[in-house]
């Protein structure tokens, strides 16, 4: 991945924002290496978190991570402390029923079977791969959610792949969501809500708890 994508910047950028952006990241991913529930979730954050240290450490800054050997300056944010200041979820269209997924912080798995990783979404489709995709939510600011294929993080890749608005070719990379995209894996097809900063938050997610944070939500094909 380049890195002024990891770091979310342009090649306008100066150096300074490189280096305070690049902390930013470092505390993030260091947080979310320390708290991951599975260990191929750890590997992910860890190789980000070195290609950060790497990129300091080549500016003749520290790259070692500030709360590797000690308590993180800011704690991880908890899905309901994001979803306080950041609401996203997806919306299954075309199915019997309309449906609503709440998204938390830091990677939402999706696929037909994954299991013990983030956050899972089932989709029951035979045509999705057991892990498919990866919907990342980072709360900022400014905040930023990033959907890429589950290939992205070093596993194999999905095989149908992951498909946003009328592109004809699978995705590629790393694609940021604002808002309103429509995304297909398989048969199961989604639109991306996102509201940030002071914004209202929607009903059903304003109104969840913990509990629906944490939950496997599954979703049954065809949804067209």
């Amino acid at each position: 991945m380049n890195i002024l994508d990891l770091l979310e910047l342009d090649a306008t950028a100066s150096e300074p924002q490189l280096v305070e952006r690049a902390r930013e990241k470092q505390r993030y991913f260091a947080n979310l290496a320390k708290t991951a529930p599975t260990r191929m979730l750890a590997d992910v954050y860890a190789r980000r978190l070195a290609e950060i240290e790497t990129f300091l450490a080549a500016r003749g800054q520290d790259g070692a991570a500030p709360d590797r050997a000690r308590p993180a300056e800011r704690p991880a944010a908890s899905p309901r402390a994001a979803a306080a200041g950041l609401e996203c979820y997806l919306e299954a269209v075309g199915g019997p029923a309309p449906r609503r997924i709440p998204l938390q912080t830091g990677l939402n798995i999706i696929g037909r079977e994954p299991r013990q990783m983030g956050n899972p979404i089932v989709l029951d489709d035979n045509f999705v791969s057991k892990n498919h995709a990866v919907i990342e939510v980072v709360p900022g600011p400014p905040p930023s959610v990033h959907l890429f294929d589950i290939g992205e993080t070093g596993a194999k890749p999905s095989t149908n792949g992951v498909f946003v608005g009328d592109a004809p070719g699978r995705i590629t990379g790393r694609v940021a969501l604002n808002g309103g995209e429509r995304l297909r894996f398989g048969d199961c097809r989604f639109v991306f809500h996102l509201s940030a900063g002071n914004a209202p938050a929607p009903r059903a997610a304003a109104a969840a708890s913990d509990d629906e944070f944490n939950r496997t939500v599954i979703i049954k094909a065809p949804y067209k």
